[in-house]
Order: structure tokens, then C-alpha cells, then sequence
């Protein structure tokens, strides 16, 4: 937790603070529940250097950073498995080298239904849309 307050402290235009801490509490979680497997990590770009991640780039860590909550909450038992896997498929779909528009528009939409997810989900939206070129409406 001291390095990633200190990551925080010198990099926080770069570091989405409200995913920060839902990976810190699942890392804590792991550890209190004695979890061997720890698998995730703070998506690439989160690193803060000195230039933010863009473009597509940003939209692929975004859709991490979704996932990694969504995993977090799932195991919690807050949300069910069909938003996990719906998750997974979204980020599967941004790592693709041509994603499929239509797709992520149905998933993205799909996601939007849950009040947890608001933040995560209309961050992801914005971005996408942007990508897309098209204007967002909030």
C-alpha cells in the first residue's frame, strides 16, 4: 500500500484513483483469504511516466480496469457471473486488432445496467466513443 500511495502522491493526474483502490482492497482481500493465486495487476500505463496512455492504448487499460473490479466485486459476491464473463468478452474484444464496433457498443450497453459499474463503464464509454470520433452526450 506505501508504494502505490506514493505512486499516487507523484503521479495522480495519471492514476484513476477510484481503481486504485479496488485493486488495493482485492489485493488486501487476497491476502486475508489467504489466496495463493494472485493473478492481476495494475494495468499497463498505470505506471504514471511521464506521457498518459492514449488512444486505443487507453481504452485497452480502461477495459482492464474494469475487469479487475468486476473480478474483485464478482468474488465478493456482488455481482453475478454473467457480468463477469459479459467483462471478460469486453476486453477481450479491446484487444483485438480490428474490434468489432458493434460488439462493444452491445456490451458497453449491457455493463451500463449496473449501478457499481456507472463509473467505470461511462469512463470507458467516453473514451470509446472519442476513439470512434464520435461526440459523446452525457
Amino acid at each position: 500500500m506505501h508504494s502505490y500511495l506514493t505512486l499516487m502522491t507523484w503521479h495522480a493526474p495519471t492514476l484513476p484513483l477510484n481503481q486504485l483502490s479496488a485493486f488495493i482492497v482485492e489485493r488486501l482481500h487476497s491476502i486475508v483469504k489467504d489466496d495463493s493465486d494472485l493473478q492481476a495487476q495494475l494495468p499497463r500505463g498505470w505506471a504514471g511516466g511521464d506521457e498518459p496512455v492514449q488512444g486505443m492504448e487507453s481504452i485497452r487499460c480502461e477495459a482492464e480496469a474494469l475487469l479487475l473490479f468486476v473480478k474483485s466485486r464478482y468474488s465478493q459476491g456482488d455481482l453475478p457471473e454473467k457480468t463477469l464473463q459479459t467483462t471478460d468478452m469486453l476486453h477481450k474484444e479491446f484487444k483485438a486488432d480490428i474490434p468489432r464496433e458493434f460488439l462493444i457498443d452491445a456490451l458497453l450497453h449491457q455493463l451500463q445496467h449496473h449501478a457499481v459499474l456507472h463509473t467505470h463503464t461511462q469512463k470507458l464509454s467516453v473514451k470509446w466513443s472519442a476513439w470512434k470520433g464520435e461526440k459523446h452526450v452525457l
